[in-house]
């Protein structure tokens, strides 16, 4: 579980730039590049680390202590530099790039319930998706042990990626129109 909760974590940061779309310049090439990119990249560097890993530590170090590359690093500071930095972007991608997924949900009026969230501030900003996000992180947090919620967030990204990836074919097989924004993003998730 340890393993595919640490890659479901380096695939929803990949997905922070499909997730911004509108924001991109030319979403139609840089959204397929910037992921392709992201995933061989994220891809290489935890294979590396789980050899390295592997190859330094026994296994019972392994499951046991969660700090275990400290143990082994030249220089233990940069291991909690990564930890806070991957944290960070985590919280970051959260609290910008969920607020404006949900305001693209409502506002293609895919569950009416949802209406209210689409709306935006005079900037553009979806506050009310904004609020929402957040009061969802506080809970997390105010839950305290990562035990307990890693499992959970690990069950429902890995639903929503089946999700997501069957979408499309869902899509082409009713005959649904979608707009041109959502068929990169729909592409992009079969990479």
């Amino acid at each position: 579980m340890c393993a595919l909760l640490l890659e479901t974590a380096a695939c929803t940061e990949i997905l922070a730039g499909a997730n911004i779309a509108m924001d991109l310049v030319d979403p139609g090439k840089n959204i397929p590049e910037g992921t392709l990119v992201a995933i061989l990249l994220s891809s290489f560097i935890y294979l590396i680390m789980g050899i390295v890993a592997a190859g330094a530590v026994s296994p019972e170090g392994l499951l046991h202590n969660y700090l275990c590359m400290v143990d082994i690093a030249a220089s233990p500071v940069l291991v909690y530099i990564g930890i806070y930095a991957a944290t960070f972007s985590s919280a970051l991608s959260v609290q910008f790039c969920a607020p404006r997924v949900l305001m693209s949900v409502a506002n293609d009026n895919v569950l009416p319930i949802l209406k209210i969230f689409g709306k935006t501030n005079s900037k553009g900003d979806p506050v009310a998706s904004a609020l929402l996000c957040f009061g969802i992180s506080l809970i997390f947090v105010l839950i305290g042990d990562l035990n307990i919620v890693a499992p959970l967030i690990t069950q429902v990204l890995c639903l929503l990626f089946v999700l997501s990836s069957c979408g499309p074919c869902c899509v082409n097989r009713l005959n649904i129109e979608i707009g041109k924004r959502k068929k990169m993003i729909c592409v992009c998730f079969f990479f």
